[in-house]
């Protein structure tokens, strides 16, 4: 349960989710980034809102099978978006795509001056 106000991005979170914890969170900050906003991982509440906190974690603690389902999914998220390796493949995607937009601008701009 994370029933922050305002969350950066949640390491915590993240960690709960890739031992296979369902999570019931506030919809505020980085949490739907990190939990998702689909309901598989997770579920989001109103920030705050004290009665969807209470509802939503004990609809979870009465459903067994949304628990063990929501918690498969919280993992499969987790090391598919938030392990180290999936941050390391998105940052070298991150730096060929600079490296494309930065090779595409200076073919671009190489045109112009010959012309």
């Amino acid at each position: 349960m994370v029933p922050s106000l305002y969350e950066g991005f949640s390491l915590p979170t993240v960690e709960a989710m890739a031992c296979g914890t369902p999570v019931v969170a506030s919809d505020a900050g980085a949490l739907p980034e990190v939990v998702g906003t689909g309901g598989e991982a997770g579920l989001l509440v109103p920030p705050g809102d004290v009665e969807a906190l209470v509802t939503t974690v004990g609809a979870l603690l009465n459903d067994p099978h949304m628990r063990e389902t929501m918690g498969r999914a919280a993992r499969e998220r987790a090391m598919e978006s938030f392990s180290w390796t999936a941050v390391a493949r998105a940052t070298v995607e991150a730096y060929e795509s600079a490296i494309a937009t930065h090779h595409a601008s200076n073919q671009r701009g190489s045109r112009r001056a010959h012309r």
